[in-house]
């Protein structure tokens, strides 16, 4: 099992305007022998935060918890983010945590070190923010009160800003921040590598691109965009967003496409109604079907086969079908 250590901290503004935190904001970061050097290129943060002080707004006199928030991991990975949540609750220090795999806006999917969710819990954290101090992406604790001087995880009706925000400070945004591309999508002010263009919500958004296990490829535009704006097409299995969704009121799903929504539907069709030979379509109710005998010329023999109710009488009263012995049949000499 890798050990971690404590590795240098964000310069980030943001994490001193917090109050409580442990340490100032400790970036925790993988020794990486033997299999896991293979994974990790090089020593990156994988994760960013931990609370030392949550409050429980139900219970205002009782516990505070210990919380660590979301966790960043080189290429997504889901094994390094759960070694350092187990690193971390090994050591005792904490008392819960974001579960690996939930995306940033998930604002409740904390859980306590034995797994128990804590989804119900209204946290918020000391947070003393002033209009022209720069914001930077928080996770969990977006809605700022400043009467109070608090962050929540919560919408109570009481908060001014949303702290969902990258851009300049609470007065205004700062155009000229050189730095601002890689604070855009997360708190990745060590990040060296490369950055995308990402879209979320229709907000456009930079991200490393270590990092885009929240983003899926639409193929279609060329584009990145949040899981939460998407979907995977269930017939082509390609990505599209869901406001360009062609819907099915048959099948009751979404597609990316026409083609896909027609080939859909006629494999419900197939699976679900019944075929009518003689009409080439297929029909929902078996009520409005009979059944007559073809006669197939290459074998010399009759076979049972479907036709609309509809179309069985007008064919009879053209004299092209015909009732023989409690039978109808397209071939007089039956």
């Amino acid at each position: 099992m890798p050990s971690f250590s404590i590795g240098r901290s964000a310069q980030k503004s943001r994490f001193s305007l917090f109050g409580n935190i442990f340490p100032t904001s400790p970036l925790y970061e993988l020794y990486a022998p033997g299999f896991f050097f293979r994974r990790i290129r090089q020593r990156k943060p994988i994760s960013r935060i931990i609370f030392n002080t949550v409050h429980d707004a139900d219970e205002p006199e009782g516990k505070t918890w210990r919380l660590a928030e979301r966790q960043y991991a080189t290429d997504g990975s889901e094994i390094l983010k759960r070694c350092l949540v187990d690193a971390l609750v090994r050591g005792g220090h904490i008392d819960g945590y974001k579960k690996p795999g939930a995306d940033c806006h998930a604002l409740n999917a904390f859980v306590d070190i034995n797994e128990n969710s804590l989804g119900d819990k209204r946290f918020y954290v000391d947070c003393n923010l002033g209009g022209d101090d720069p914001l930077s992406w928080q996770d969990s604790f977006i809605y700022l009160d400043q009467d109070r001087n608090i962050a929540m995880n919560y919408d109570d009706g009481t908060y001014d800003y949303l702290l969902d925000t990258t851009d300049g400070s609470l007065w205004g945004s700062e155009d000229d921040d050189e730095e601002s591309v890689y604070y855009s999508w997360h708190d990745e002010d060590i990040y060296d590598g490369d950055v995308v263009t990402v879209y979320y919500h229709g907000q456009e958004y930079t991200c490393a691109e270590d990092y885009l296990d929240e983003f899926e490829y639409v193929e279609r535009i060329q584009e990145y965009h949040h899981h939460d704006d998407v979907f995977e097409c269930p017939i082509c299995h390609q990505f599209e967003l869901k406001s360009a969704a062609v819907h099915s009121d048959l099948t009751r799903m979404d597609f990316c496409c026409e083609d896909c929504r027609e080939k859909a539907e006629n494999n419900y069709k197939a699976v679900n109604w019944t075929y009518s030979h003689y009409d080439h379509i297929y029909v929902e109710s078996v009520t409005d079907i009979r059944v007559y005998n073809a006669w197939q010329e290459d074998t010399g023999a009759y076979v049972e086969q479907n036709i609309l109710v509809d179309t069985l009488i007008r064919e009879v009263l053209a004299g092209r079908m015909f009732y023989v012995a409690g039978q109808y049949s397209d071939r007089r000499a039956y």
